[in-house]
């Protein structure tokens, strides 16, 4: 059984569609064949009949209106001699007085029809004469009290017949089975060419030359290509943006590096670049901490893909508190901001580091755009973060949350992603949206009130 399991897994597509086309018509002409066999004989048997009954009403209705004392008698009566059909015509006494045949037949044959006939008590009754040679099937009809007629048919005929009907039945099946044959390869071809070169396709996709795709099937083969070439300029575009990130973040790496170095080497020559010592240290404090956040959102995004099947540890957070100490953290970066409040004691359930990380990359992006104000509400649905600076394009609304997009000022952000990722992992959904004169973010539970009702009693009880 492994040897053909194995055997059958080394076969193509194409030799696996032929091998089951082949097989099922195998078995249907098996199965034809016996079917067919029990219903051609019943059929045969019920037409030779019906043969044997017109022909020899045929004779009895030209027997009873013809003179048989007539010398032309026999004539009138047997008009058309079928040599396959012979006739007996007997008297009363069971004496023969008239057949159509020229062959003197077998006393056993003529024995057992004539005792047949006494003991019939039917009008019309079907027979078989069973020989050594034979079958053949006769009738036995009684006219009247002082006729009965006996038909044979013989049985070379019944066989040819039945031989004529199987061979048409077989040829009809064999020609339908040919015609489903050659369609259902048609077919299969025309699946299993675009499957090999979406294959091909697949292999050479980093090559120039490389095999074409019909996008225009309007099937699932079709829908497959497109996703394919769909697929693959979205990875050509993030690579390209990958690729523009890398530059882009190796020159913001490269500014406060430098910055930082040109002061360490200034003030350990005793020079003070920005006045003072304590503002020239505090400008070096300060790009390290752009270098820090960037290092730590690359860093987090890393985590996030390395865990992306990793289930996280939900359990009830406070969020009020971690709300206001992100506030309190971050308001140091642009004191001139006003930062309003309205923050509800709420439980959200998740992981306290991952619910920290998302706020401050929102507040972050919040304290970057702003003009003069920030709008900061927390309740039991929502927690909204809302900043007065320069709307959003529509362009920008969709690819917010995607990694490595280019932001404002051509800045390449990973927060947004990060925050995104994070929410959706801890069962919450994150979304950004111009509103009054500026943009609002917002992370909400996306399951129904119910539900969260539900979850939040169990909470308090807990």
């Amino acid at each position: 059984m492994k040897k053909i399991r194995d055997h059958l897994n080394g076969l193509n597509l194409k030799q696996q569609l032929v091998g089951l086309v082949m097989l099922i018509s195998l078995v249907l002409v098996i199965v034809s064949y016996f079917v067919t066999f029990s219903q051609v004989n019943r059929f045969v048997n019920q037409e030779m009949y019906n043969l044997v009954n017109r022909s020899q009403k045929a004779i009895i209705h030209r027997f009873l209106v013809t003179d048989t004392e007539a010398t032309n008698a026999k004539e009138i009566i047997f008009d058309y001699n079928d040599p396959n059909i012979t006739h007996l015509i007997y008297d009363k006494d069971l004496d023969l007085i008239m057949t159509n045949s020229n062959v003197i037949l077998g006393e056993n044959v003529l024995n057992e029809i004539e005792s047949r006939i006494p003991t019939q008590e039917e009008e019309s009754k079907a027979y078989r004469l069973i020989t050594r040679q034979s079958q053949d099937l006769y009738v036995v009809t009684r006219v009247n009290d002082d006729v009965t007629v006996a038909t044979i048919l013989s049985h070379q005929y019944q066989n040819d017949f039945r031989q004529i009907v199987i061979q048409l039945i077989f040829f009809v099946v064999f020609l339908t089975i040919g015609v489903i044959l050659i369609f259902f390869l048609w077919w299969a071809t025309s699946i299993i060419n675009p499957l090999k070169n979406i294959s091909n396709y697949m292999r050479d996709i980093h090559k120039k030359d490389k095999s074409k795709l019909d996008t225009t099937r309007q099937d699932e083969i079709g829908d497959v290509a497109r996703s394919i070439i769909t697929m693959e300029n979205e990875l050509k575009r993030q690579e390209n943006v990958k690729m523009e990130m890398i530059h882009n973040i190796s020159h913001d790496l490269k500014t406060p590096i430098t910055t930082i170095k040109t002061y360490s080497e200034s003030i350990k020559d005793g020079i003070y670049p920005y006045d003072t010592l304590e503002k020239s240290v505090d400008v070096i404090l300060e790009n390290a901490d752009r270098l820090e956040r960037k290092a730590h959102s690359l860093l987090v995004l890393n985590q996030l893909d390395a865990l992306e099947d990793e289930s996280v540890e939900l359990r009830p957070i406070n969020m009020k508190e971690i709300v206001s100490k992100v506030i309190l953290d971050l308001k140091v970066v642009r004191p001139e901001i006003d930062v309003l409040t309205h923050l509800e004691d709420v439980t959200y359930m998740g992981d306290d580091e991952l619910w920290r990380i998302c706020i401050e990359n929102l507040l972050d992006n919040a304290f970057r755009y702003a003009v003069s104000v920030i709008e900061v509400a927390l309740t039991p649905q929502h927690l909204t973060i809302y900043n007065d600076g320069e709307k959003m394009s529509e362009d920008r609304i969709e690819k917010l949350f995607k990694p490595y997009e280019k932001g404002t000022e051509g800045q390449f952000g990973l927060g947004l992603s990060i925050v995104d990722r994070m929410t959706k992992r801890m069962g919450y959904v994150t979304r950004g949206y111009n509103h009054k004169e500026g943009v609002e973010f917002e992370i909400s539970d996306p399951r129904p009130k119910a539900e969260y009702t539900k979850r939040m009693r169990k909470q308090r009880k807990g």
